[in-house]
């Protein structure tokens, strides 16, 4: 018998008896008089444990239903008990002496996601019998802690172990989604976390103007605002969406984001196309402070908040037909999201409450 399989069963008392009947209390979360709960060396997030009865029982079914009650305990009581510290110190001891390369590999990647942990929300799972994935026959409950970036479903959850069947909202094969809103509310955060969601091609308007601003010309919100109404007045008024959606159909993509609409006949022309538009709104003060924590590496960012407020003023109407005119978009958009978040993942939580198609 190798080392490894010496350390997995340690305490056993002959070759018969299950490892989950006698556990390494080093990994202990949390027991009670009928369960314990322990940390599972081949975490597939940070906190995964495992919820196992005292007595043993196969499968779910073998279990005595007096002991209901405290398997819910376990459960609730084992989420309060996980402490970032005792997971990191785990992890690391399991890097510097693993069970094998795969119980490593799992332990620096739940080490790797530790950054701010907290457990809000999880997903519980039993396999129950062979064909369900049971591979060591002493009901034991996965909780799985999910977090931001853990690379894992969202929408459907468990229903995805089932490879194709777990999705049971349609996403339309090619959807075009506009986003408009103020300086700074969040558009990017907003248009980046759908592409990570629901794939496709993004492009940004803003982007598009500096790159054919001419080269003596500052890219400052005026003068990328003055080449847009130029554009619209030479090209049409939806030009900068008609440019991109005719890009767009030469590609492979299966969705586009067009990032930054600024004017009602380019909101309108998606909106012709079958596609929504989203406003993006956060309060001004707010927004200022965001551009001022935040280096975004744009040279209108570098105001003063009077002068912030005054490019506002510019943004949301206009004395020209061809000028920016957020008001008026902002009157026409399909959903509107408020983001007076403090930081990106509750941002990122509204973000998939409103969105219709979100964790496709």
């Amino acid at each position: 018998m190798s080392k490894n399989i010496r350390r997995l069963i340690i305490n056993r008392k002959n070759k018969s008896e299950c490892v989950f009947c006698t556990i390494d209390r080093s990994r202990l979360v949390y027991e009670n008089e009928h369960f314990y709960s322990v940390l599972d060396s081949y975490p597939v997030s940070p906190g995964h444990i495992l919820v196992i009865p005292k007595k043993h029982s196969v499968n779910f079914k073998d279990l005595d239903s007096r002991y209901g009650i405290y398997m819910v305990n376990a459960i609730q009581c084992s989420l309060d008990k996980l402490s970032p510290a005792k997971l990191k110190s785990f992890y690391q001891n399991n890097i510097q002496n693993p069970l094998d390369d795969n119980s490593k590999r799992l332990c620096k990647s739940a080490l790797d996601l530790m950054n701010d942990f907290k457990v809000d929300d999880f997903n519980l799972g039993i396999n129950n019998g062979k064909i369900a994935g049971q591979t060591i026959f002493h009901l034991h409950i996965h909780l799985i802690p999910r977090i931001p970036g853990d690379g894992g479903v969202g929408r459907g959850g468990v229903r995805h172990i089932i490879p194709g069947k777990g999705d049971y909202k349609i996403v339309p094969k090619k959807m075009i989604i506009g986003v408009s809103g103020t300086n700074a509310a969040g558009k990017d955060t907003f248009s980046n976390y759908l592409i990570n969601h629901i794939g496709g091609q993004q492009v940004r308007l803003g982007y598009v103007l500096r790159d054919r601003l001419q080269p003596n010309k500052l890219p400052t919100r005026e003068n990328l605002s003055k080449l847009g109404a130029q554009i619209r007045q030479d090209y049409g008024m939806a030009a900068l969406v008609n440019f991109a959606v005719d890009n767009f159909e030469k590609g492979a993509e299966s969705h586009l984001i067009i990032n930054g609409v600024r004017h009602p006949d380019e909101a309108r022309r998606i909106k012709e196309l079958g596609g929504l538009v989203f406003w993006i709104e956060a309060p001004l003060k707010l927004r200022y402070k965001r551009i001022q924590d935040n280096n975004r590496g744009r040279d209108e960012d570098r105001v003063d908040f009077a002068e912030f407020k005054r490019q506002q003023q510019l943004d949301m109407s206009s004395k020209t037909k061809s000028g920016n005119d957020l008001n008026k978009v902002k009157k026409i958009v399909d959903i509107t999201i408020n983001n007076n978040f403090e930081t990106i993942p509750e941002f990122e939580k509204e973000i998939n409450r409103v969105f219709p198609f979100l964790d496709y």
